[in-house]
Order: C-alpha cells, then sequence, then structure tokens
C-alpha cells in the first residue's frame, strides 16, 4: 500500500472541497485536502485564484473519480 496521494479533483473552495470529502467518506474512500492549496488565517483565502485540491490515495484514485463521475451534477440540476 502506497501513502502517494494524487490529486482528483480541484475545488472552487475549501466549502466545497470539505463536501467532496465527506461524500467520498460516505463511499469508504479517505481524502484530504493539499497543504499546497489550503487557506490559512495569514491567508484567508485565495481559492478563487488557486482552488483547492482534493487528494486521495494512488490506489484509490480510479475509485474516487469514477464515485464522483456518478454523483449528480448541481448544474444540470437546476436546468
Amino acid at each position: 500500500m502506497s501513502d502517494e496521494l494524487v490529486v482528483i479533483q480541484n475545488c472552487v473552495s475549501d466549502l466545497e472541497a470539505d463536501l467532496v470529502i465527506s461524500e467520498l467518506a460516505d463511499a469508504g474512500i479517505d481524502a484530504v485536502i493539499t497543504q499546497a492549496t489550503r487557506s490559512t488565517d495569514a491567508v484567508p483565502s485565495m481559492d478563487f485564484v488557486t482552488g483547492v485540491d482534493v487528494a486521495v490515495r494512488a490506489e484509490d484514485a480510479d475509485a474516487a473519480r469514477a464515485f464522483l463521475e456518478l454523483r449528480p451534477n448541481e448544474a444540470s440540476e437546476s436546468e
């Protein structure tokens, strides 16, 4: 088992990233926000510029991507 992390999604905010992580956890997949993109108190939020990366273990990447592709798309629900 590898500890290598793979970015599977770039979110527009910490809030969206936390939601993705929660959804993945419900599916049994551990995920984290990479420290390189996490907002801090010193720099409250540059999310709108860089986004927020959600990462999973390399061996979980395919399953995580497949899960995220199957979830409902908020944009298509509002049409």
